[in-house]
């Protein structure tokens, strides 16, 4: 989970399954994808502000990393 404070922008409405990269020895990498939203999030007046939550569905799982090595290979810097 990641907490948005401030003018600090984060993912909105429609940006689920979007990367969530990292800087990792001087290189972007793929650390996770956007899963959801605040649980108390119930209309679309209330997403898209700051201190909203952003969880991310972690790619270590051995199946995310699959799909993930099939259709975007060079997405993990791996």
């Amino acid at each position: 989970v990641i907490k948005y404070e401030g003018t600090q922008s984060h993912p909105c409405q429609g940006d689920s399954g979007g990367p969530l990269l990292v800087r990792h020895n001087g290189r972007y990498v793929l650390a996770g994808l956007v899963s959801r939203s605040t649980e108390n999030v119930h209309s679309i007046d209330e997403v898209c502000r700051p201190g909203d939550e952003t969880y991310y569905t972690s790619v270590d799982s051995q199946g995310v990393l699959d799909m993930i090595r099939t259709f975007a290979p060079d997405a993990l810097g791996l």
